[in-house]
């Protein structure tokens, strides 16, 4: 089940094929403007390491981590 939520995070700051970091309800996110102009969320902190996945790179549909490369 989706739910929205608002953050503060302007239309301009999200650049296509660019991650940006931000938060919600306590929880910090990583936001994604995909190619085609979709804008997609998720949680700002690797499953591997305390990195986090906004500093990594976009390569297409896939976040690239900064800290050690995982995909």
């Amino acid at each position: 089940m989706s739910k929205w939520v608002t953050v503060d995070l302007s239309e301009g700051e999200l650049l296509s094929g660019a991650l940006s970091a931000t938060s919600a309800n306590g929880l910090a996110l990583a936001v994604a403007r995909l190619a085609d102009g979709s804008v997609v969320a998720f949680d700002d902190r690797c499953t591997h390491e305390e990195c986090s996945p906004s500093d990594g790179d976009l390569d297409g549909e896939r976040v690239v981590c900064l800290c050690h490369g995982s995909a």
